[in-house]
This record gives C-alpha cells, structure tokens and sequence, in this order.
C-alpha cells in the first residue's frame, strides 16, 4: 500500500514538473545599460523601422522593459543609429554598448543572447566589407571577378554562423536560408544590370531564381526572404506588362494571383502600397486589392491615408496654403504667390539626392526667370543653423523656405520624405502632387505648357 501511494505521489510530482516544463510565457525582458547616449530614444522597431516600443532611459543610462512582441527580428534604435535584434517570447535578454562605439561595444548576456551576439557579430564582419556589400560596387565587375567576391562574402557568413554556439536550430535554418538569399539577390541584380546596358551572361552563370517557394511563412520572419520574393515577383510580373503597362499595377495583381499566404501577400503589398501607390494609374482597382489583402489595422490605416491622400490631391484639386519662414527672417505664404506656377522643392541638408537636383534646380530658375514662376524651395527634418549654412556654401537664392516636419500642409500631401516635388497652377490648385524632379528634361515641357 505504501509502495502504492508512493508510486502515485511521484507520478503527481512528474505531472507537476511536466506542466511547468510545457508552461509558456507570452513576453520577453529586455534590459540593459547604454553608454553615452545623448538622446532619451531608445525604441525598437519593425522591419520598416517604423516604432513599436519606446524604452524608458534612466539617467545612468539603464533599462528594463517587458515587450509583448511575437517571435522575430526588430530594429533597436539609438537616436541615429541602429542594431538588428531577434527576439522570441521568454527571452529574457540583457546588452550593454557604448554608443562611442556601438558596433564593438555590443553584447549580450542571458536568455536569448547567442542569437543577438551572432547578429552583432555579423554586423561587423559585413562592415570589413565595406562597399563590396552593395549591389552596385558590382555593377563594372568582370562576371568571373563577379562571382568570385560573391561567394567569398557568403562563405565568410557561412563559416561565422557555423562556429557560433548554443544557438537556436529554427534561428540557423532562417539564417543559413537569409545568406543564401542574399547572395542570390547580387547575382539577380548583377545580372539585371548586365541585361539592360546590352550584355550577356555566360551559360555557367548562376539563376538566381530557381524553384522560388513565394509561400514559406517560416521564412518570413527574416527581411532578406521578402527582398528576394519581392525581386522574384517583380520579374514575373514584367511578363504581365504587354496586357498591364503599369508596372506597379502588374505587380500587384502578380502578387495577388501567386501568392496564396495571407501574411506574406500582406507584407509585399503593405510596401507597394506605402511606398508606390502614388504612381499606379489604375488607383481604385489597385486599392480594391491592398484594402482586401491587408489585415493589420495599422497597415490598412495608413495605406487607406496615403489613397485618400491621392484622391484629394488629384490634378485640379484646392490645396490647403502654407506660411513658412523666409531666409530674409520673415514669413512667406501661398497667397503671396497667386498669379504665378508654383514649383516646390521639399529637401533637407543631409539628403544626398536633394543636394544632386541642385544644380538643375539652378539651371531652372535661371532658365525661367523672367516668366511667372515661383521656384520655392522649402527645408524640413532639420536645424536652421544647418539650412542657413547650407544656402551660404552652396549660393542657393531665391525663395528659400524652413518649416519643422509636423505642418497641416505636408500632413495634407503625405510628405513622409525628401526629396519631394510639387507643381500647382496660378490659382494654387494642384497640377502634380508628386511632380517630376528639376534634372528631368519632361518637367521644363510641363512647365511651359502651363505658363
């Protein structure tokens, strides 16, 4: 009897044990200490880098916070700079930097942190690359030299994911699957260049799309995967351009025809959406299907912003009016500019491709002096010393403009980057929200015909 009860209370005891071993937490801890950092914002962010939890700093530099985040890799954000983070619930993580020197300085410690040290290291072994990282450097290189630098650099990735320990296999798998997609994306973008400036690839040359699985949703956690479907997809649906000449168009109806997992056909046209839907000709049948497509509220909310945004800023349409501060210390304002073509260049100082329409941005104005147009060049996203340093070195005359980000007249016309171009008529009614750029010869024949 004795050995009875015995038997049953250590079968009891293994259940109990069992329950809590299978017992799983729906949160991570994340903590940690940041040197020098002299901004309080710290923030960790989604694959568009977009905010999903603010971190509270104390003033010695320490943190901790408890996120409710799914499994994944995210964006942790220091003012400026960034680190990739893969984080999976029941982590329970803490990393110290010294943001002098971030990239060196950063690790981890604890639950979760053999991934995240991985990530870091592999952060640095890519800058000892340097620009061989890009598509681009690439872009003059014999196909032999070509390849031969690709391999290496995916090899080095390799060799470094294999040494690493006590990693996690689903972790490896995506990462082994991330490099490869990498890899395939150079050759794809190598050989795409090589096409349209008339050369040819030899016979031995990798395909870099090759029984491509559009519906792995494992593989979606890494960014690398949707980049390489996204480029995958985007070929495909040149093939639909001879029935459908808008390729952004054509994409969209190729991604909703070839991919059949809703998270993965969410996250390709969530990206159409935010970033082109501006220039899709065929607008209400494109957003027919993003609006049916996207499930998360945030998505939806934004797309739905932006195609709003697009019928009420349609060619003829009323705009809204700014006033703005001048170089000359005083306002300025749309009013003051009726009776004249109204071109505005929306730039900021540490915008390289701002700075590269400058000099056509000169040449128009000398070019149409004496007609009635207003060139308005309006600074945002940035600091007046810099912008009056800025007009100082680089001469820049003429209606000079500043304005902090957050105005009813950029809210009224999405302005979420720089640069931006936008044509209004003498009545100030739109012609072009997103008009072209000042190094487009099409936009000088635009501009007469409405002068």
């Amino acid at each position: 009897m004795r050995t009875y009860k015995a038997c049953c209370f250590l079968l009891a005891l293994l259940i109990v044990v069992a329950c809590k071993k299978e017992e799983k937490v729906n949160y991570i801890i994340l903590s940690g200490k940041i040197e020098n950092l002299t901004e309080n914002n710290l923030y960790i962010g989604d694959r568009f880098y977009k905010p999903l939890v603010t971190l509270n700093i104390q003033k010695d530099g320490t943190f901790k916070d408890t996120l409710y985040l799914p499994k994944g890799y995210y964006t942790l954000n220091f003012g400026q700079e960034y680190t990739n983070l893969f984080l999976r619930p029941g982590a329970h993580i803490s990393l110290s930097a010294d943001l002098k020197n971030l990239d060196q300085s950063l690790s981890y410690t604890g639950k979760g942190a053999p991934e995240n040290n991985y990530l870091s290291e592999k952060i640095r072994l890519s800058e000892g690359f340097n620009m061989m990282n890009y598509w681009y450097y690439y872009k003059d290189l014999e196909e032999k030299a070509f390849l031969t630098i690709t391999d290496s650099i995916n090899k080095a990735k390799q060799d470094l994911l294999k040494s690493q320990k006590n990693i996690n296999k689903e972790f490896v798998i995506i990462e082994t699957k991330a490099n490869e997609f990498e890899k395939l994306t150079k050759y794809y973008y190598y050989s795409d260049r090589l096409k349209e400036n008339g050369g040819t690839l030899s016979k031995s040359f990798p395909e870099p799309f090759n029984n491509v699985n559009v519906n792995n949703e494992k593989l979606l956690l890494h960014p690398e995967y949707l980049n390489y479907i996204t480029n995958y997809l985007g070929e495909k649906s040149l093939k639909t351009k001879n029935q459908i000449t808008d390729k952004h168009f054509a994409f969209i109806k190729t991604v909703d025809k070839a991919v059949t997992n809703k998270e993965i056909k969410q996250q390709l046209l969530y990206s159409i959406g935010r970033l082109h839907l501006d220039k899709i000709q065929e607008l209400d049948s494109a957003y027919a299907i993003l609006d049916k497509a996207l499930i998360n509220k945030n998505y939806k909310k934004e797309v739905t912003a932006k195609y709003e945004s697009i019928k009420r800023t349609a060619k003829g349409k009323p705009t809204p009016g700014f006033q703005f501060l001048s170089s000359e210390g005083d306002s300025l304002s749309l009013n003051d500019l009726k009776g004249k073509l109204v071109y505005i260049d929306i730039w900021a100082t540490w915008c390289v491709p701002c700075m590269r329409e400058l000099p056509s941005l000169k040449k128009m104005k000398e070019h149409f002096k004496e007609e009635d147009l207003a060139i308005v060049s309006i600074c945002t996203w940035d600091e007046q010393e810099k912008w009056k340093k800025m007009m100082s070195r680089k001469k820049m005359d003429g209606l000079q403009l500043f304005t902090e980000h957050e105005n009813k007249f950029f809210d009224f016309f999405l302005v979420y980057g720089v640069p931006r171009f936008i044509l209004l008529d003498k009545n100030g009614k739109i012609i072009d929200a997103h008009a072209k750029k000042p190094s487009q010869p099409e936009l000088w024949e635009e501009i007469k015909q409405y002068l």
